[in-house]
C-alpha cells in the first residue's frame, strides 16, 4: 500500500513539474534571441545540449560514490533514472521540489532515510563550496576587468566577493572540525569518507567547468561577440548559479541568476547581447531538463536484463 501512494505521489510531482515547466517555457521563449536556433547553429545546440545531459551524468555519479561510501548499494541506472526526472521539479515555485522529488524516489528503490538525507546534505554543502571557489578564485582574477568596464559593479563587488571568500574561508577552517564533532557525537550514522567527499568535490567542479563551456559554446553563434573568455564565462556562471541556488523560492533560480549573469558579463559583451546570452542558457538548460526527463522515463521503461 506505501509503494502504492509513493507511485501515485512520484506521479503526481511529475505532472506538477509538467505543468510549470510548459507555463515557463511559453513565458520565455519570446524572450529568446531566435538567431542561436538558425541552421548554421544547429551543431552547437547539440553540443551545448549532451554537455548539459553530461552533468546529469556527473552528478548521477557523485550521488552514487556518496551512497556506495556509507552502505547503500544501488545500481547506476537506478540512480541516474532518479537524477534525470528528479531534476523537472525545479520548475515548481520553491525552489526545493526537485529534491523532495529526488528523496521520494529514492524511497521507492530502497534506500534509506537517513542515507538520502545525509548525501543530498552533504551533496548540497559540496556543490555551494565547488560554485563559491571557482566563483572566488575567477572573480578575483577578473576583478579589475569588471570594475573597469562598469562602475556600477562597485556597488555589490566588494559584498560579493566578501560573501565568497567567507564561505571559502568557513569551509576550510571549519569544516574538518564539524566533520570531526558530526561523527564523534552521532557515530551511530553513516557518514561518507574523505576520499568520497574529495572525490564528489571534483566532480561536481567539473560540472562547473562544462557550464562555462556550454556558455562560451553559446557566446560562438553570435557573430557580434568580440570577445570571448572562458574562465571570466565560468565564474560568472559559478556566481550566477551560486545566488540564485541559496534564493529561496525562485523556480530553477529563475530570475536572480539571469539578473546577476547578466551584471556579471555585460561589462565586457555589452547589455544586448549578455541578455541574449543569458536568456538562451535559460532556454538551454530548459530543452536540457526536458530532454532529461524523457530520457529518464525512457530508460525506466526499459527492462534491464
Amino acid at each position: 500500500m506505501l509503494k502504492k501512494g509513493y507511485h501515485w505521489a512520484g506521479g503526481i510531482l511529475v505532472t506538477i513539474c509538467s505543468i510549470f515547466f510548459v507555463m515557463y517555457l511559453h513565458d520565455n521563449w519570446s524572450l529568446l534571441s531566435m538567431s542561436f536556433f538558425a541552421k548554421d547553429n544547429i551543431s552547437i545546440l547539440t553540443i551545448s545540449l549532451i554537455l548539459y545531459l553530461v552533468c546529469f551524468a556527473i552528478t548521477s555519479i557523485a550521488w552514487y560514490r556518496l551512497l556506495s561510501s556509507i552502505g547503500q548499494h544501488p545500481q547506476m541506472r537506478q540512480i541516474a533514472i532518479i537524477i534525470l526526472i528528479s531534476q523537472f521539479g525545479k520548475y515548481i515555485p520553491g525552489n526545493f521540489s526537485h529534491h523532495v522529488g529526488r528523496a521520494v524516489l529514492a524511497h521507492r528503490i530502497g534506500l534509506s532515510n537517513q542515507s538520502i538525507v545525509i548525501t543530498m546534505t552533504y551533496e548540497i554543502m559540496i556543490v555551494i563550496i565547488s560554485a563559491a571557489i571557482i566563483g572566488t578564485t575567477a572573480l578575483l582574477l577578473n576583478h579589475s576587468l569588471l570594475l573597469s568596464s562598469m562602475p556600477s559593479i562597485t556597488q555589490f563587488s566588494p559584498s560579493l566577493s566578501l560573501i565568497m571568500v567567507s564561505i571559502l574561508i568557513i569551509s576550510v577552517l571549519f569544516a574538518p572540525k564539524l566533520y570531526r564533532y558530526a561523527k564523534l557525537y552521532l557515530s551511530r550514522l553513516s557518514f561518507p569518507p574523505k576520499r568520497a567527499l574529495s572525490e564528489c568535490y571534483l566532480l561536481y567542479t567539473v560540472s562547473f567547468l562544462v557550464f562555462g563551456e556550454i556558455l562560451y559554446l553559446i557566446t560562438l553563434s553570435y557573430p557580434e561577440t568580440e570577445a570571448t573568455r572562458y574562465w571570466f564565462l565560468t565564474s560568472s556562471f559559478s556566481i550566477a548559479w551560486l545566488l540564485g541556488f541559496i534564493t529561496p523560492g525562485a523556480p530553477a533560480g529563475l530570475g536572480i541568476r539571469e539578473t546577476v549573469l547578466i551584471a556579471l558579463i555585460a561589462p565586457v559583451y555589452g547589455s544586448g547581447l549578455a541578455l541574449s546570452l543569458a536568456v538562451t542558457l535559460r532556454m538551454i538548460t530548459t530543452l536540457g531538463d526536458g530532454l532529461g526527463l524523457l530520457l529518464g522515463l525512457t530508460i525506466r521503461s526499459i527492462k534491464p536484463s
